[in-house]
């Protein structure tokens, strides 16, 4: 995505009335002035002229903001799907490589000094306990049954080190901590790797589906490390993009396989474009790897301060498994710069921090290749939520009660959304909480957020959202939505789910091109479509097949039929008083099907 449609407005006129005035430049006499300003009018009108045809070919044929290119498929980075002629992200790299393995006990941490059940402070046991796994080479940290107490902040530095409890239902950890820490890269517990070691600029761009990267020095690299990719929100790229965010991160944390020369080849394919003209650069990082929590009950009893509970920071083949986390303050189990992290049989109820601009999820930023799978959630923030960057990650066979799902931020892309129950978004509660919609992607305008990248995937997944309650600013004309995407979205698809709302199915704004449509189910409650296309002067390659559409306005789609690329086998039916039940693909799962594909 190098650059968007051609500009042949004001800016392009001036450069050519300048072409002009250096041709003719010699003319310098009064006739040859007089000359110069008649041959420049006659340039001038011919390029209002040609602007104007162009705005006029503009309104019969909408035009997307950049060449689209993520339909076509074809790449490395790219699979066909089961149909034949859809091309999916590749998920096949997501979780813990190889599955989380069963750390061998290195020690409990009663032979550092904690007791359970003593009303004591055992974080200064407990981080003895984990310095001395990592020193010998990793093993896990034992906690028995009871209850422990953390009045401190725990921090692990070593690879390899797992804190491992009796069960959820034997081991709790209360957390008693009460500093006046606000920021969200501060855990509780925190695993803590290096994300920043050196920085190297590449010397050529570097193109979706590529495995190889050109840099201008590979001094202090080597095979096995693992790099950051990274394209500066340049002003081109932000313009481009339509964002007010100043900061729109193109990511990719990607693992050195081999370095020939100044070439260095990567262990998967890029999922996106890193052009020459942004400057892109690698950043070497130092992850600590092989980590984990598990078996445990933590709550954190303080309602201040507004921090993480468990964070992992830098991270590879890191996990969370078999963990209940009650009354978190921001994030319960969560990671920030991590690759193949793995979220998996876990419980997250209730959280401090939920109100107006407060945090509260569960997922990731900065994340690459993640997994969370059976996990419910009750009265988050935004679950399931990815911010900055994230790409390749995927939410599967999980509910999430009481709190939207998200985009939130920092053009994430090809991330899978699979069998997730969102139940009850409410908005504008109390306490704060969700936006009031099923699903949310953060729109151009958004100063803080920015907009949302290409190609994020909802694969049988069952959103609820029929009840009346408050949504926020131009949002109130629809009311509580199924899915919106705020704009610059290309290529989503939204393949066999369930919608139940009171307001649109899914709303697509400005700028959300070439998406696929198919076999969804949409119960309307009020005066709506199914799918509500805001700027369809903006919006084309639309695709509907196979869907069904209960109540609403009797119209499958409003506003984007100029947009739609294909309308096919479409049903409306009356809203009747049984819920209708979910799709029923031939494939129930996308994620597994890639998996036993690619064997």
């Amino acid at each position: 995505m190098e650059s968007g449609p051609a500009d042949d407005s004001g800016s392009e006129r001036g450069r050519r009335m300048d072409r002009v005035s250096m041709r003719f430049a010699p003319l310098c006499g009064p006739r040859g002035r007089w000359v110069a300003v008649l041959l420049g009018c006659v340039v001038l009108a011919a390029a209002i002229g040609q602007a104007a045809y162009g705005q006029e070919a503009g309104r019969s044929k909408p035009l997307t903001p950049w060449p689209a290119q993520y339909k076509a498929g074809g790449t490395a980075a790219d699979v066909l799907g089961p149909d034949g002629r859809t091309w999916f992200p590749d998920w096949t790299y997501a979780g813990v490589q190889g599955g989380i393995p069963d750390v061998r006990p290195f020690a409990r941490i009663e032979d550092f000094g904690g007791r359970a059940d003593d009303d004591a402070d055992d974080a200064e046991a407990l981080g003895r306990a984990c310095d001395a796994a990592g020193r010998a080479g990793g093993g896990a940290v034992l906690l028995g049954e009871g209850t422990y107490y953390v009045d401190r902040k725990v921090f692990i530095m070593s690879s390899g080190v797992v804190i491992r409890g009796a069960g959820r239902d034997k081991t709790r950890i209360v957390i008693r901590y009460n500093g006046r820490d606000d920021r969200i890269k501060d855990g509780v517990i925190l695993f803590k790797g290096n994300t920043r070691v050196s920085r190297h600029p590449l010397s050529a761009g570097a193109k979706r589906g590529d495995t190889r990267l050109s840099l201008v020095s590979v001094d202090g690299l080597a095979a096995g490390d693992y790099i950051m990719v990274e394209a500066p929100g340049t002003t081109r790229w932000r313009e481009l993009i339509e964002s007010r965010c100043r900061f729109t991160p193109r990511l990719a944390m990607v693992r050195i396989e081999a370095i020939n020369g100044n070439t260095v080849t990567i262990n998967q394919p890029l999922r996106i474009d890193f052009p020459a003209i942004d400057d892109p650069y690698v950043t070497k990082m130092a992850p600590i790897q092989n980590c984990g929590v598990e078996d445990l009950y933590i709550t954190q009893a303080q309602r201040a301060p507004k921090i993480c509970t468990v964070l992992f920071w830098g991270a590879v083949n890191c996990w969370g498994r078999r963990v209940t986390v009650e009354w978190t303050g921001r994030m319960p189990l969560y990671g920030s710069h991590v690759k193949w992290m793995t979220i998996r049989d876990c419980e997250f109820n209730n959280a401090h921090d939920t109100g107006g601009g407060g945090t509260a999820y569960v997922g990731w930023q900065y994340a690459f290749d993640c997994l969370m799978e059976n996990v419910t959630t009750r009265n988050m923030r935004h679950a399931p939520n990815l911010d900055w960057g994230c790409s390749g990650c995927v939410f599967r066979n999980s509910t999430f009660y009481n709190s939207d799902a998200q985009c939130h931020s920092g053009w994430c892309h090809e991330n899978l959304f699979e069998n997730c129950v969102i139940v009850d978004p409410i908005g504008r509660r109390r306490e704060g909480g969700a936006y009031g919609h099923g699903f949310w992607a953060t729109p151009p305008r958004d100063r803080s957020h920015g907009p949302i990248g290409p190609r994020n995937v909802f694969y049988n997944c069952d959103f609820r959202n029929a009840d009346a309650h408050v949504v926020f600013g131009s949002m109130r004309k629809y009311g509580p939505t199924g899915l919106v995407l705020g704009g610059m979205n290309e290529n989503w698809l939204f393949f066999y789910n369930r919608v139940l709302s009171r307001g649109p199915g899914i709303l697509l704004r400005s700028a959300s091109f070439d998406h696929v449509i198919k076999g969804n189910v949409f119960v309307v409650e009020d005066d709506f479509a199914a799918v509500v296309v805001e700027d369809p002067a903006r919006c084309s390659g639309l695709e509907l097949v196979g869907n069904v559409l209960y109540g609403g306005n009797g119209s499958l789609v409003a506003g984007g039929e100029s947009a739609l690329a294909v309308n096919q086998a479409n049903r409306v039916l009356a809203k009747t008083e049984a819920v209708p039940p979910r799709p029923s693909p031939e494939v129930p799962s996308i994620y597994e099907w890639q998996r036993t594909a690619s064997r």
